[in-house]
């Protein structure tokens, strides 16, 4: 998947796919193994989702100014600041609770169904059409 959206490499040297995902000294594998494996995974994911190198390396930016020392443990916890989340690509990213969240989005408001198939659906059905159309609508 990296060669397809960056090239396959001149000489082999894959240090240009490396540096696309390298999260700096600001997650010190060996003290955050978890979270630094995280981060790379979301920044990964966000590359293969949407084939875009520039908004991979917006976010991977954002990632190198955030203050990882402040967070308690290596696994996810709450952060009620709010300074380790981030919008992008339609989606929202949040570091500190190691989640990827869609925006909210109802089947009934966004694929115009008529009365009929409203009529067909149950609370399970529903909420499971909300969900797909919610990550549907990210990028």
């Amino acid at each position: 998947m990296l060669w397809e959206t960056l090239g396959t490499p001149a000489i082999p040297d894959c240090s240009t796919q490396a540096i696309l995902i390298d999260v700096g000294s600001v997650l010190d594998p060996s003290k955050f193994p978890n979270r630094t494996t995280w981060a790379q995974a979301a920044l990964i994911w966000n590359l293969y989702e949407t084939s875009d190198i520039n908004g991979t390396d917006t976010l991977k930016t954002a990632v190198l100014s955030m203050p990882f020392n402040n967070l308690k443990g290596d696994g996810p916890v709450n952060d009620a600041t709010g300074q380790f989340s981030i919008p992008a690509t339609g989606f929202t990213f949040d570091f500190a609770s190691q989640t990827v969240t869609p925006p909210l989005l109802t089947f009934k408001n966004n694929a115009s169904p008529s009365a009929e198939q409203l009529g067909e659906l149950n609370g399970i059905a529903s909420a499971a059409l909300d969900r797909m159309y919610s990550f549907a609508s990210g990028e």
